[in-house]
């Protein structure tokens, strides 16, 4: 057993994964990895046929890909939120949240679940930026973080709540800074 079989699966890994998959299960759409260094973003943007680009967390900064019609497929939600905006900026620069499809794949584990929902309906991270939210959604995630531990997926419902209430939540603090 070597050092590194002792580690972790990392995001390149499962993007890996991902794509050698979706490869071997899609028939149509050209599938093609990001990396740094690769010819896959460029093949991406100059397709004329239907293409997939697999990225991970290297891709959620200096990546540009402004194409019309382009949807994002989350295969993985980061307990931050700042992440999830970094990649929905990748393809959507100008705000168009409107006209940009997310998907999100969603394995069937309570905190997942709840994860997506606290994103979608408290965070609203889909539908609006979220960064003058950074400084209240860092202590969010920190007592998200802390609760997971002692009280396991309820920390997300319970943060869930304390992010929506209309006197106390984000609404309210984002009505604050703009007031300021």
């Amino acid at each position: 057993l070597s050092l590194h079989d002792a580690l972790p699966i990392y995001d390149a890994d499962v993007a890996d994964l991902v794509a050698s998959t979706l490869q071997g299960q899609l028939d149509g759409p050209i599938v093609l990895r990001y990396g740094r260094e690769s010819e896959g973003v460029r093949i991406f943007e100059e397709s004329d046929r239907l293409a997939v680009l697999v990225c991970d967390a290297s891709a959620e900064e200096g990546l540009n890909l402004q194409r019309c019609g382009a949807v994002i497929v989350h295969y993985d939600l980061p307990l931050e939120p700042a992440r999830v905006e970094q990649r929905i900026g990748r393809v959507d620069r100008i705000e168009a949240r409107g006209r940009l499809r997310n998907i999100v794949f969603s394995a069937e584990l309570p905190y997942e679940r709840d994860w997506l929902v606290c994103l979608n309906k408290a965070i609203r991270i889909f539908d609006r930026s979220v960064a003058p939210l950074q400084y209240a959604l860092a202590e969010a995630t920190a007592r998200i973080r802390t609760g997971l531990a002692l009280d396991g997926s309820t920390a997300i419902e319970d943060e869930t709540a304390r992010l929506s209430d209309s006197k106390t939540g984000l609404d309210s603090e984002l009505r604050r800074i703009q007031a300021q």
